[in-house]
């Protein structure tokens, strides 16, 4: 398993982007990684471990998805397809009471900087349907840019009504 460290005010080149939100799920954990271009103080705010987290979390067309909002942001949406993963993340089932960590980095997009990074643990019954979700759409055959054009054809209000399960962090 490699693990990579991050730390608050590096700069890691694969940031240095455009804005987006990006889910990455391997052996080593679950990480959200929230870009933004010159993020403004309200922004940077709304990432602070003392701002509510809520997450939605649906499948469509083949692919997981969550949506997200962070303090009072609007919010925002992502995508993750284990299909296209060079090994598929085999998440173990989580004891009772548990869930997963999740990682939460912001960083800038204009100089690849890490903002904040914030450490949750996810509800149990949000990881089981996390890992259920995720077995299910990696035995599903899919071809990618038809199953992002269907996905964009919603907004994120849309992807959020439709969402099966949620959390509040």
């Amino acid at each position: 398993m490699n693990m990579t460290k991050y730390q608050v005010g590096e700069r890691i080149p694969e940031f240095k982007r455009g804005d987006g939100v990006f889910l990455k799920i391997d052996d080593s954990g679950i990480m959200l990684l929230c870009v933004m271009k010159e993020p403004t103080a309200k922004e940077k705010r709304a990432f602070h471990s003392r701002q509510p987290l809520r997450i939605w979390m649906g499948e469509y067309s083949g692919l997981l998805y969550w949506t997200v909002k962070f303090g009072d942001i609007p919010m925002m949406d992502c995508t993750y397809s284990p299909q296209i993963e060079p090994k598929k993340p085999e998440l173990e089932i989580p004891g009772d009471g548990q869930g997963y960590a999740l990682t939460v980095i912001l960083a800038d997009g204009a100089t690849g900087e890490i903002i904040n990074i914030r450490l949750v643990g996810l509800p149990h019954d949000f990881s089981l349907a996390l890992r259920e979700i995720l077995e299910r759409v990696s035995e599903q055959p899919i071809n990618h840019q038809l199953s992002i054009a269907a996905l964009y054809s919603l907004s994120t209000q849309e992807l959020a009504d439709r969402a099966t399960v949620q959390c509040f962090l």
